[in-house]
């Protein structure tokens, strides 16, 4: 018999919610950080004069600078849910 009316054997405490989201948090954190980190160095590579010269003769940036530019984004999206928006 669960000690208040109502409520669930298998509840969680307040603590254990507390540690849960304490961990989700976490690695939102990081994965807004590396995403930061991610874009600075694609906008980095754009402004190369090497990433100027292959935009100027083929129109779109190399493959590493997409990587960087893509993945940044995507992780700090991840990173911003997970940090600001999940309970």
């Amino acid at each position: 018999m669960s000690s208040f009316p109502g409520f669930p054997e298998n509840t969680l405490t307040y603590a254990e919610k507390e540690k849960q989201m304490g961990s989700s948090k976490l690695v939102g954190v990081v994965l807004l950080v590396v995403g930061i980190a991610l874009l600075y160095f694609g906008y980095q590579s754009t402004q190369s004069v090497g990433g100027e010269i292959s935009e100027t003769l083929t129109g779109q940036y190399d493959d590493e600078t997409m990587v960087f530019l893509i993945g940044g984004a995507a992780a700090a999206a991840a990173g911003a849910f997970l940090t600001f928006f999940k309970k």
